[in-house]
């Protein structure tokens, strides 16, 4: 498939950020259209904005579904419309790049799944992490059992403020949960990609919204009424997996921390451990002698600096979009999303429920 048409759903800030800019640098990707479901405006202020002449505005996700020049459907809408948009993208014949979280349920989830296969289409999710030079390192050296055997892991993203106080980010009928679905996911999909061949089997896991409930002064993206926040805060999930293994998330939007973290996972192996804080530092002993090794992914900055380094974000889309050229299943694959969206939906029964819940494989 070459000159792949894509329109995006969903104009918000994440289409404006990243989805739109990224796409605008695939010289195999064609931006045909945008259609927002509160209306036409923010489509017409992002062709102006990126100076998009030849792309549409649709006036509604039906029409732009009909269009038969649109291949490549993103989606990029807040969490509840997910399932409903890929879906009927699906059923017209349309590939589907999802904005994380793949939904808001892991019912809905699978049924994403379900219909990609059943209409031969191509269903991703955004997982961009995964594509950072430290993630793909580690990696490799998972598959090498580098690090021995794994039996402790730690995933994370700690906010000390930083609370997404826009558009329906607080509301829990329209995003199904607050850090844990909004940053959480990305460490918790991190992590359990590089553990992909030991599967999670039970979940204990404690949600809390103290200081969501407080105004915060401090937040960078702006201020909000107690009465509007409906989500979490915080929320602390204990993974076990098939193994015997541990994973520990943690995920915040407000924690009273002096160390904040950005997206990022420890590892702890019999042969040596991991850890993603400030770049990737390898860990161990070594004749006698305790080490931390840091492993470099920059160049010489003298050598190399009118290079532009390549986004985790565009290595992401740029691999999607090849994949479907070249008839390929996606790199980031919705079974492995599915899987994710299981364990984060029982981090919620088990705090609500007071116990461990078993996962269901089915």
């Amino acid at each position: 498939m070459e000159n792949i048409g894509v329109g995006v759903i969903g104009c918000g800030k994440i289409a404006e950020s990243k989805h739109i800019p990224c796409l605008l640098r695939e010289k195999q990707a064609h931006l045909v259209g945008l259609c927002d479901l509160a209306g036409s405006e923010r489509p017409r202020m992002l062709k102006e904005k990126f100076s998009l002449s030849d792309c549409r505005a649709y006036a509604s996700v039906e029409e732009m579904l009909k269009d038969p020049a649109i291949h490549v459907v993103h989606i990029c809408t807040p969490n509840a419309f997910h399932a409903e948009l890929a879906i009927a993208a699906l059923r017209s014949g349309k590939h589907v790049f999802c904005e994380k979280p793949m939904t808001v349920s892991l019912k809905k989830a699978k049924q994403m799944a379900q219909e990609a296969e059943k209409q031969k289409r191509s269903l991703t999710v955004c997982a961009n992490h995964r594509f950072r030079p430290e993630s793909l390192y580690l990696k490799e050296l998972c598959r090498q059992k580098a690090l021995g055997k794994i039996y402790y892991a730690k995933a994370s993203i700690l906010r000390r403020r930083g609370v997404p106080a826009w558009g329906q980010f607080l509301q829990k009928e329209a995003q199904g949960g607050g850090a844990l679905v909004d940053v959480g996911v990305h460490a918790l999909d991190l992590c359990l990609w590089l553990l992909e061949d030991d599967p999670p089997v039970a979940v204990t896991g404690h949600v809390y919204d103290r200081l969501g409930k407080q105004t915060s002064a401090a937040n960078p993206y702006g201020s909000w009424t107690p009465e509007q926040f409906q989500v979490e805060d915080f929320g602390v999930g204990i993974i076990r997996l098939q193994s015997g293994a541990t994973v520990c998330l943690e995920a915040s939007w407000m924690l009273n921390t002096r160390r904040e973290r950005g997206v990022g996972v420890e590892l702890y192996g019999t042969r040596a451990g991991a850890d993603m804080e400030n770049g990737l530092w390898i860990n161990g002993e070594r004749n006698g002698r305790l080490y931390n090794e840091e492993i470099l992914f920059q160049s010489s900055p003298v050598a190399f600096q009118t290079l532009e380094t390549e986004t985790p974000a565009q290595k992401e889309l740029h691999l999607w979009l090849e994949a479907l050229s070249n008839g390929q299943p996606p790199v980031v694959r919705p079974e492995q999303m599915v899987r994710v969206m299981s364990v984060l939906e029982e981090i919620y029964r088990s705090s609500q429920e007071g116990h461990t819940v078993r996962l269901n494989d089915d």
